[in-house]
């Protein structure tokens, strides 16, 4: 299925969860935030969050503030 990554399309497995995508793209899943459709997704929930065809997902640096 097709999902849409910061922008760029992405071809994934049905059933694919957000914790499998961070690793399809290899991406580190430290410092990072995810939004699905413009809504973020609690770190807890990434292994069993099901992702659905033309979502559309962002990825973004956690950076603190002072």
């Amino acid at each position: 299925m097709q999902v849409l990554v910061n922008d760029t399309p992405v071809t994934v497995p049905a059933q694919m969860h957000i914790s499998g995508l961070i690793a399809q793209l290899e991406l580190s899943d430290n410092g990072i935030a995810v939004a699905v459709n413009h809504e973020v997704i609690n770190r807890q929930r990434w292994d069993d969050y099901p992702l659905q065809a033309n979502d559309t997902i962002t990825f973004f640096s956690v950076v603190a503030g002072g």
